[in-house]
């Protein structure tokens, strides 16, 4: 009887183990790519790029969702009113209506999501996928 109780509490050690190792290479694999969006959003804060959405536009909740916990670091502007109409300030700036819109220091802009890997090539920001 002994030696059953002891292969069980050998296995329940085996099983959590696994387990906190298991959640230490995801909690690593999260940190890493946080750090890695955290650069891109940054960068094109710093270089002037506008994001404009809104929040009930799903496709700007995709684009925050490709930055992960980065995302709050995206030079975002909210564009819509409570009433889900546009507000001044992004109709000053040329945004029509369509979001997500991205808008760049040279003046041009780009209507729909954009992947990190072509923000980076558009800005010159580093990116590695």
């Amino acid at each position: 009887m002994q030696n059953k109780s002891k292969t069980t509490r050998i296995a329940i050690f085996i099983v959590l183990m696994l387990v906190i190792v298991l959640g230490m290479k995801a909690f690593l694999r999260v940190q890493s790519s946080s750090t890695k969006y955290q650069g891109l959003a940054q960068c094109l804060a710093d270089k002037g790029v506008k994001f404009y959405g809104a929040f009930w536009c799903s496709h700007c909740a995709d684009q925050k969702r490709m930055f992960a916990a980065a995302a709050s670091s995206l030079p975002y502007v909210e564009c819509s009113n409570p009433d889900h109409s546009q507000n001044d300030l992004c109709t000053n700036a040329g945004v029509q209506n369509k979001y997500p819109t991205w808008s760049f220091p040279d003046g041009t802009m780009h209507e729909g999501g954009l992947r990190p890997k072509t923000l980076s090539q558009m800005t010159g920001c580093a990116f590695a996928e």
